[in-house]
C-alpha cells in the first residue's frame, strides 16, 4: 500500500466532512443558497478538471504509440482532441462563471451562522489545500467541522 503524505491526507479533509449541512430548512437567507448553488458548480467543474486530465493522457498515450507529438495529436481531427478542446472550453466558461458568482458573493453579508460557515467553507474551496502552512489549514478544518457539530445540536 502507498506511504500518504500528510499533504495528501490534508488535501483529503474537506472532502471526507460534509461541507454545509442542512441544518434549519427553513433558512431565510438567500445567501446560503446562492453558496450552495457555487457549491456544486464548482464540484461539476472539478469532476471536468477531472475528465479533462484523464482524457488528455488517454491521448498523449495513443500519440505516443503512434509515434506523435502530443502538439500533432492535439491538433489531429481525431474525436479525442476535438473533445478535449470542448472540454477544456467548457471548463474555462466554468471559471469565468464560478468566479463572477464568488465576487458576489463575497460582497454579501451573511445573515445567519450557517450562511457564514457555508461562506467560510465555499472559501476553504476555493483556496484549496495547498499554499497553506499545514497547521493553519488542519486547526481551520478541524474548528469549522465543530462549529458544524455544535451547531447541528
Amino acid at each position: 500500500m502507498p506511504k500518504l503524505s500528510r499533504r495528501t491526507l490534508i488535501a483529503a479533509l474537506p472532502l471526507a466532512l460534509d461541507p454545509a449541512p442542512a441544518l434549519h430548512p427553513l433558512n431565510p437567507d438567500p445567501l446560503l443558497k446562492e453558496i450552495r448553488a457555487w457549491t456544486q458548480a464548482h464540484r461539476v467543474r472539478e469532476a471536468m478538471l477531472h475528465a479533462f486530465s484523464e482524457s488528455e493522457e488517454r491521448l498523449f498515450l495513443k500519440a505516443r504509440a503512434l509515434g506523435l507529438s502530443a502538439n500533432q495529436m492535439l491538433r489531429s481531427p481525431l474525436d479525442e482532441a476535438k473533445a478535449l478542446k470542448i472540454l477544456s472550453r467548457d471548463i474555462k466558461n466554468a471559471d469565468r462563471k464560478l468566479d463572477r458568482a464568488a465576487a458576489r458573493i463575497a460582497g454579501s453579508t451573511p445573515k445567519s451562522p450557517e450562511t457564514a460557515l457555508a461562506q467560510i467553507d465555499m472559501g476553504l474551496l476555493i483556496q484549496g489545500p495547498y499554499d497553506w502552512d499545514d497547521h493553519a489549514y488542519a486547526l481551520i478544518q478541524s474548528g469549522r467541522a465543530q462549529l458544524w457539530r455544535l451547531l447541528a445540536r
